[in-house]
């Protein structure tokens, strides 16, 4: 008979973790992801 061994699996509480660390970061939603600083000084 094989030997069985189980382990706590703790993906769900580590998930949560870093989602509760996702949503306390303090994002601008208008900022554009894509932008480069550099771009709006070139052109300046």
């Amino acid at each position: 008979m094989p030997d069985l061994n189980f382990y706590h699996d703790d993906t769900i509480e580590y998930a949560d973790k870093i989602q509760k660390l996702i949503n306390t970061l303090n994002i601008d939603s208008k900022s554009d992801p894509d932008s480069d600083e550099t771009d709006s000084i070139a052109k300046s």
